[in-house]
């Protein structure tokens, strides 16, 4: 483990509280971190790391053990969750997370919340892991459990593409599958927290500017993403991919503390909307930075993103496993130069 020379916790909870640093930054993911590199550095590889807690939680370790990043997250991927309400997963392999290959439900009515939901799938492996996570990290360093947002869990429990179509047509019953999952969300929500989480992340992909609009975005998620801010203790980060642009005006109301967007998303754009509403985490490209990139080039993309505003530096999304460990170093690297030249 390399030195510990401050606590990471507590100035990633600072800029949360705060919303926006005041001048100190780290980098610490909230999203899916696993790399091949770190797969062999720990032994500890997919897919069997979906499915078994020491496996889960070597590999959870490496980002920190590893790379340097500030921060722990498990699990890796987004299927968890539907998988204990019934849908059928492909398990993926060493380059390719786990993914819903046919929805529980035909239809939106048949989808109901009860709390014997957690005694099925992987949550067990996810509480287990966390409570280690906790207890090895949690007095220094942020520990993300991650949930998947409403709009993606409902889709994966329904059919994605059934569901968008349903937001054109069938609005009331989409809110009505929705409030269901939300239920849910907020219950899952606590007890990763309870288990050893100590900041929350919400994935939720699905709900993109590329392929909702922002009324529907408004109209259905801003007020389920309140109640879910308002019914789960502790600090949120909530993550949308792809262009998310046109709904940064509603962003903020939806109660979070912290907001991680795409690199389609101009930085000071974003400061300019959530900047003293929202932490802002991000943006370092995934695929032109992190993976094809050199490290050079990712230092100067991180280096540019602080100097825009960001907040936290992280990935645009989940870091490619092919990804070289050098570049994700480099985006550490980035974060230590940037407090050393303007912090001090």
């Amino acid at each position: 483990m390399e030195g510990i020379n401050m606590n990471y916790l507590e100035l990633t909870k600072d800029i949360l509280k705060k919303r926006g640093r005041e001048c100190e930054t780290l980098a610490s993911s909230p999203l899916t971190t696993p790399t091949f590199d770190q797969m062999k550095a720990v032994n500890a590889f997919w897919p069997e790391a979906h499915s078994d807690v020491e496996l889960m939680v070597k590999l959870a370790s490496a980002a920190f053990e590893v790379v340097g990043l500030k921060g722990i997250k498990v699990p890796f991927e987004l299927t968890v969750e539907a998988e204990a309400f019934g849908s059928t997963l492909n398990m993926g392999k060493m380059g390719r997370n786990p993914y819903v290959i046919k929805p529980a439900f035909e239809d939106v009515s048949q989808l109901t919340f009860t709390d014997d939901v957690f005694e099925k799938g992987r949550f067990d492996l996810v509480f287990k892991s966390l409570e280690i996570l906790n207890e090895k990290y949690g007095d220094f360093l942020p520990i993300y459990p991650q949930i998947v947002g409403p709009f993606t869990l409902l889709g994966h429990l329904i059919g994605t593409e059934k569901m968008l179509r349903m937001t054109l047509k069938e609005k009331e019953a989409v809110k009505e599958g929705l409030n269901e999952v939300t239920k849910f969300n907020i219950e899952y929500g606590n007890r990763v927290m309870e288990s050893g989480g100590n900041i929350l992340c919400i994935a939720d992909p699905t709900a993109s500017g590329d392929l909702i609009s922002p009324r529907s975005f408004k109209e259905l998620l801003i007020p389920i993403y309140r109640e879910i801010a308002r019914s789960v203790k502790g600090e949120i980060i909530l993550h949308i991919c792809g262009n998310t642009s046109y709904f940064l005006d509603f962003i903020p109301d939806s109660g979070f503390e912290a907001y991680s967007f795409d690199s389609m998303v101009d930085v000071k754009t974003a400061k300019e909307k959530l900047g003293g509403k929202l932490a802002l985490f991000g943006n370092v490209p995934t695929v032109e930075g992190l993976l094809n990139g050199t490290p050079e080039v990712v230092k100067e993309l991180s280096l540019q993103a602080l100097k825009d505003g960001i907040d936290v530096l992280c990935g645009a999304c989940a870091i490619p496993p092919q990804a070289p460990l050098d570049n994700l170093k480099a985006m550490v690297k980035a974060a230590d130069e940037f407090n050393e030249g303007f912090c001090r």
